[in-house]
């Protein structure tokens, strides 16, 4: 009796065992990865308020919204730039080109810059030029510990694939059977805001823009990231000579005779 009563209490505790290793198994496989950051980097700014997301478990269907104001500081352009409560996020800055190898876009390494990038992205929200939009993207995910040669790679992607916009000189707007203006749209340049602002769409998904983007991005892994952001933007320009957008890059103000190409 004493043998099977032993016998007994060694097989419980062996199924106890077992019980609590396949839990701790389970428990390890469900955790997120843990982010590896390098340290903050204060020259290149700092958020000056946490992300947060809602509802819970979001980022999985890829759609949530701030719960409260996203700020962050801005000293390389001397800014503060502010994504407020209820905006809604897809993390949609990072081009799907990029995701295999970078991550996907609510991935913790730069979400907090995605979000603040795509939130002065949108239309309604365009109150600084796309360089310096595209710039700070850059500079929030330096700020964060982003590897220097994935950043330099996004923002090379943002550059020459992303939304691009510029404010009219007053009085430019010549009506849509202008000629001049049926050019424009022909190179897919769109009136926003009753004429006073042009725009063009991100085009990520182009043959063309993927093929730069990734020629792009073994051009800067090949430097070990030792370049700069102004020698990217000259390699965008010089890759798309065409592009009116890139050849005025830096300007606020434009008129529409700007935008017609230069060859």
């Amino acid at each position: 009796m004493e043998i099977r009563r032993a016998a007994m209490l060694s097989a419980l505790a062996f199924m106890v065992s077992a019980c609590e290793n396949s839990e701790k198994t389970r428990s390890a496989e469900i955790q997120p990865p843990k982010v590896v950051l390098s340290r903050d980097r204060p020259s290149y700014g700092r958020f000056t308020t946490p992300l947060r997301l809602e509802p819970r478990g979001c980022e999985k269907k890829g759609s949530c919204i701030l719960s409260a104001d996203l700020n962050f500081h801005d000293p390389r352009q001397g800014l503060n730039w502010s994504a407020p409560a209820g905006g809604r996020t897809d993390g949609a800055s990072i081009p799907k080109i990029f995701q295999p190898f970078v991550g996907s876009p609510f991935d913790p390494r730069y979400l907090r810059a995605a979000v603040l990038h795509d939130h002065y992205c949108l239309k309604e929200r365009r109150v600084r030029t796309f360089l310096r939009t595209h710039r700070v993207f850059y500079n929030a995910m330096m700020a964060i510990g982003l590897e220097k040669s994935d950043a330099l790679v996004m923002y090379f992607a943002v550059m020459i694939g992303g939304p691009k916009w510029f404010e009219l000189v007053p009085g430019e707007v010549c009506g849509p059977l202008c000629v001049r203006d049926a050019r424009l749209a022909s190179l897919g340049i769109q009136y926003l805001d009753d004429g006073h602002v042009v725009g063009k769409p991100a085009r990520y998904d182009d043959p063309t823009v993927r093929q730069k983007m990734k020629d792009g991005a073994d051009f800067i892994r090949g430097r070990g990231s030792n370049i700069s952001l102004d020698e990217l933007d000259r390699r965008a320009q010089a890759e798309f000579p065409g592009d009116p957008f890139l050849q005025n890059l830096g300007k606020e103000k434009i008129s529409t005779n700007d935008l017609l190409p230069r060859m």
